[in-house]
């Protein structure tokens, strides 16, 4: 197994709607990196999440369209003696902007996560992947906005 200082996630994560998605709000449980402020709209950005000695673990909420909040949070740690393994774990979902972002809660939707998460809402659809095994893996999230009435 790779040491925690080894690990990183390379996030690849595409904006296919109509609008900027703006930076809300972020969380490090583990791990650090400035996240991108905003996706262009119908563009993919690049970023690594760098572990420390806990992992690579962090979510990213971003505003989208008109009065909803993308949120993509993953988990890519070690697994010690004893514990149960939480690598490479992704998690997504679409919020309306006043509903409450309870980072307990994400924390623990992302522990009963797997690899895929998928999640449609209001003309929005959010599909994220993250490699199942090994320390380095790459998140993949899409968020696309259909038309409404197509």
């Amino acid at each position: 197994m790779a040491g925690a200082a080894n690990r990183r996630t390379t996030l690849k994560i595409t904006n296919s709607t109509r609008d900027v998605a703006r930076l809300f709000s972020h969380m490090d449980w583990a791990g650090f990196e400035p996240v991108p402020r905003g996706i262009p709209a119908e563009k993919t950005i690049n970023f690594e999440h760098m572990a420390d000695a806990r992992g690579s673990r962090g979510a990213v909420v971003y505003e989208v369209g008109n009065g909803y909040r993308w949120l993509l949070a993953w988990a890519n740690q070690p697994s010690w003696a004893g514990q149960t393994p939480v690598d490479n774990q992704v998690y997504t979902n679409i919020l309306d902007v006043w509903e409450n972002i309870n980072w307990d809660d994400i924390s623990s939707l992302l522990d009963r996560a797997n690899s895929t998460s998928n999640h449609a809402r209001d003309g929005f659809t959010s599909a994220a992947t993250i490699d199942p095994n090994g320390p380095e893996p790459i998140l993949r999230a899409e968020l696309v906005q259909v038309p409404l009435g197509n």
